[in-house]
């Protein structure tokens, strides 16, 4: 939930602040951009990134007065992405959201290809898919800090717990998830080191 609001809040920030490093030929500022995203794997009502996306956009839309569109691609590979990314495009959408890190390698090219929009990837950094990272003039990569809220949630919950043992259960393998789950587990050991509780975390028990 916590992601899904950031999501919300950073998607409208970005349309306001890539909106004002643009040209505006027709002097409306924002009203008239025309904003659009394509999802990954999930929907747009995922209670994640793509609905977190989805609703900062409906939010700019409301109170912008932007134009909105999304694409839901009929797979997750690349070619799949650049085709979702070529179909806004074409139709005038050259203000491009994409939520995660399953967009880089779409990302990087399409950067270039279209010079003239302006992307936003969330939580992933456009690269080549071999450690060529690359953020062009048109691009905004937004990162999550999911160490951090793992880090306030070990501490919690071995302050709540005091002792006994704890686990983890990831939603997927993917490096936003093990972010989380190493900050959990310094969370928990600063908790017994400075708050005085006893609470093991074995490796078993983190899935």
């Amino acid at each position: 939930m916590k992601k899904k609001v950031i999501a919300l809040a950073l998607s409208a920030l970005m349309l306001t602040g890539l909106v004002g490093c643009g040209n505006s030929d027709n002097g409306s500022g924002e009203a008239g951009l025309k904003v659009g995203m394509v999802t990954d794997a999930g929907t747009i009502d995922d209670k994640s990134f793509n609905q977190g996306t989805w609703e900062g956009i409906q939010k700019a839309e409301k109170e912008l007065g932007i134009e909105k569109n999304y694409m839901q691609p009929s797979g997750e590979t690349e070619a799949n992405y650049l085709t979702e990314i070529q179909n806004l495009y074409d139709a005038g959408y050259k203000f491009i959201v994409t939520p995660g890190f399953k967009f880089e390698t779409a990302i990087y090219k399409a950067q270039e290809q279209y010079n003239d929009a302006k992307f936003v990837i969330i939580d992933g950094e456009p690269n080549d898919g071999q450690d060529n990272y690359h953020v062009g003039d048109n691009t905004v990569a937004i990162y999550f800090a999911e160490e951090q809220s793992g880090f306030a949630a070990g501490v919690a919950a071995a302050v709540q717990l005091q002792t006994g043992e704890l686990g983890f259960i990831g939603g997927m393998e993917i490096p936003a998830v093990q972010k989380f789950n190493y900050g959990f587990q310094q969370g928990v050991a600063y908790a017994n080191e400075n708050y005085g509780s006893n609470v093991s975390l074995k490796a078993e028990n983190i899935f």
